[in-house]
């Protein structure tokens, strides 16, 4: 089982990626940047996912925490948009991996 720790305030955000991903994988959210690091330091994360769609008005905030998280010894993800990719970049160029969720879309309404 891969062990995936979503960094968001969206409890729905963990359900859908819980639902679509599947039994092979474990989703546990946490809120907080404090969490995330207890999660990463018992072993419970094999990969992060950094909600950066969620509330944009902490956008500012989360890059800040994104960065300090990805500086830990676990792949990162961070979901974004294309109208805030640029906040992301940071982090990015620190080595964690962004999905735009414009794309997603575009490629889920193709199907």
């Amino acid at each position: 089982m891969i062990k995936i720790g979503l960094f968001s305030e969206d409890d729905a955000l963990r359900l859908l990626l819980s639902s679509a991903l599947g039994r092979q994988f474990d989703v546990k959210r946490e809120s907080s940047e404090k969490a995330m690091f207890d999660l990463i330091s018992s072993g419970a994360c094999d990969v992060m996912i950094l909600d950066g769609v969620s509330r944009p008005e902490l956008l500012q905030e989360k890059a800040e925490s994104f960065g300090r998280l990805i500086a830990q010894p676990v792949p990162s993800v961070i979901l974004g948009d294309g109208a805030r990719r640029t906040t992301g970049l940071g982090p990015v160029q620190a080595g964690a991996f962004l999905i735009d969720t414009d794309l997603l879309e575009l490629a889920t309404s193709a199907l």
